[in-house]
């Protein structure tokens, strides 16, 4: 069921500018996106955000790193120009203390990046990259070249579309847009503007990990497609591989729903019986059927499964599944993250999870995340740095079990928790 639309509030980390202000200082207690019309669906990874509006269309904003703003390159969008507040927070094109590059020399291709930036920010104040760079932050705008868009999916380095017809669009990294490498070429250079996948059939589903660079694409007949980058077997086709060009999954049966991590994946067929592949070295419910490796490049069961399922959500090193009887279970490393008290060694098979099924949602980040229950009420858990959780705790170092986010009105009908950076689109009554 797609949600109504709502407005879209955000907090947390903000220098990259998650909150849609552009970059700032971070803020513990939700509040309102600026700019925005009422969204639909949100997602997000630790640089940038993207929304889909209740007209189809697709809003971003955030930091625009090898174009995953889709909106073409930042002299097109006038961004804000590595800040003084990215500079504090030591982004990785930056001196984590401030201080100015290393003089470049003369006549040197550094020397010559840098009087053309320089001349390209005129007098603002700040300090450049001796490396030339694509990036900068950007207030919410319209991604332009889409038809109208039903669903939106974000990994590492690329955003993506489904449009309403069933065509899949990519924009970010190069080698993610259906098209073949010649032999002996590199990746090719990033696509700031969204382009169409080739090599796909109509599509009903897309799904990608934010700190993922494989994606996946469930067509209408239940069959299930992927490319990307698949060195740790995340693409689920029998080979160690990266793949630009989308192919079927072999060994499932109809599946009805697809859910990335971020260097693995799982399938939920129709019959409720589920299947996974990629690397197991996190737990998440499958095994390896060869020892000595973590890698399992075509799919296996989950085992230990008492039913069918019916609902599975994926974070880092997490699964929680949620069978036909509304029992809910659980495993994976990331369980340490959603419950303090949880052992050294959570378990890495399904384990029943009695206080979680009360909930009917979940969103489940790299350092936290949430949940909703019946009554449309979000629910924070993880790490509250910089104010991920919305409860005006920023403590780096502060874990929370389940609580309930008492600024935030519901009903929440989606959220994305990335990096410490959390969004929810809420609707009234």
């Amino acid at each position: 069921m797609v949600a109504r639309p709502g407005m879209l509030w955000a907090w947390g980390a903000n220098h990259l500018g998650h909150l849609g202000a552009g970059p700032g200082f971070d803020q513990p207690a939700p509040r309102p996106v600026p700019g925005l019309p009422p969204v639909r669906a949100v997602c997000a990874n630790a640089s940038a955000v993207l929304a889909l509006d209740g007209q189809g269309r697709v809003w971003s904003w955030g930091w625009n790193t090898g174009g995953l703003l889709g909106r073409g390159r930042p002299a097109d969008e006038k961004p804000y120009w590595l800040p003084t507040v990215l500079r504090d927070m030591g982004h990785r094109n930056l001196d984590p203390l401030g201080n100015p590059p290393d003089a470049a020399e003369p006549g040197g291709e550094d020397e010559a990046f840098d009087e053309e930036l320089q001349a390209l920010l005129g007098s603002i104040p700040v300090q450049v990259s001796p490396a030339p760079v694509m990036e900068g932050v950007c207030t919410p705008g319209l991604v332009a070249g889409l038809p109208p868009v039903v669903q939106l999916a974000i990994s590492k380095d690329n955003g993506f579309a489904l449009d309403a017809d069933g065509g899949v669009w990519a924009w970010g990294a190069g080698g993610r847009m259906g098209i073949p490498l010649p032999k002996g070429f590199a990746m090719p250079e990033p696509v700031p503007t969204p382009v169409r996948v080739a090599g796909l059939p109509p599509v009903r589903a897309i799904a990608a990990h934010p700190e993922g660079d494989a994606i996946y694409a469930l067509d209408a007949q239940g069959v299930l497609w992927s490319w990307g980058n698949g060195y740790e077997g995340a693409l689920g086709q029998g080979k160690r591989r990266v793949d630009p060009v989308p192919a079927p999954v072999e060994g499932l049966g109809p599946v009805r729903s697809v859910h990335a991590l971020a260097d693995a994946a799982l399938a939920v067929l129709e019959d409720g019986r589920v299947f996974g592949w990629g690397s197991a070295e996190s737990g998440v419910g499958f095994e390896a059927p060869r020892k000595n490796t973590w890698r399992v490049p075509a799919p296996v069961p989950v085992a230990g499964l008492p039913g069918p399922v019916r609902g599975l959500w994926t974070g880092p090193g997490l699964a929680v599944y949620r069978l036909e009887d509304g029992s809910t279970l659980a495993c994976g490393q990331g369980l340490r993250g959603m419950r303090p008290d949880s052992p050294d060694e959570p378990p890495r098979a399904p384990q029943r999870q009695p206080d979680l099924d009360r909930f009917t949602d979940f969103y489940l980040g790299d350092h936290h995340g949430f949940a909703v229950d019946g009554a449309g009420a979000a629910h924070g858990f993880g790490r509250v740095a910089s104010g991920a959780l919305g409860q005006g705790e920023t403590d780096a170092d502060l874990l929370r079990g389940w609580t309930p986010i008492a600024a935030l009105p519901h009903p929440v009908h989606a959220l994305a928790a990335a990096g410490h950076s959390s969004l929810a689109v809420c609707t009234a009554g």
